[in-house]
């Protein structure tokens, strides 16, 4: 008997086929999806990385509610929880975000769906809160992905400082 052809050859073989059809046949893990809140996280991480001027940790930012790009006067739960995150996303970084729906004052509010900021309002916006930055975002729904595109903006003078582009699955 040649040493390959040995009973314990055979049996480590047989176990080798064994461990390799199990494995086969147990699930692959997926990958894993970005939630809403890894997006809030990673808007934030790249509108400071990549803005024009460096922002100060006494910079007053606003974080409106994302706007459907297909109705920039209408916003969804996902929209309204990835600004949550954003701001939260601020907030840990030790940025002073302002809550504009506890003012006194009348944000620009469609029926329950959010606090929106158009262009014509961004400066009367900043104006009333003090802003030094806002975050104004729109996402919208594609196929099997949501696009999400985020931008800081100056109120003053409109300037956008930077922007960032997500892309997030839509699980079936």
């Amino acid at each position: 008997m040649t040493p390959l052809s040995s009973p314990r050859n055979h049996a480590i073989l047989l176990l080798a086929c064994f461990a390799v059809m199990v494995a086969a046949c147990y699930p692959k893990p997926k990958a894993p999806t970005p939630d809403l809140i890894d997006a809030g996280y990673y808007i934030v991480d790249q509108l400071l990385a990549q803005t024009k001027i460096p922002l100060r940790p006494d910079d007053v930012i606003l974080v409106t509610t994302f706007a459907d790009v297909s109705n920039l006067q209408a916003s969804s739960t996902m929209g309204r929880m990835l600004a949550e995150f954003t701001a939260s996303g601020f907030t840990r970084k030790g940025f002073l975000v302002k809550e504009i729906r506890l003012s006194p004052y009348n944000v620009y509010t469609v029926k329950r769906e959010g606090e929106f900021v158009l262009s014509r309002e961004i400066g009367k916006l900043g104006r009333q809160y003090k802003a030094d930055f806002i975050v104004a975002g729109v996402y919208g729904h594609t196929g099997n992905r949501t696009y999400v595109n985020a931008k800081l903006i100056a109120p003053a003078t409109g300037d956008i400082y930077s922007t960032v582009d997500v892309v997030l699955p839509i699980d079936s």
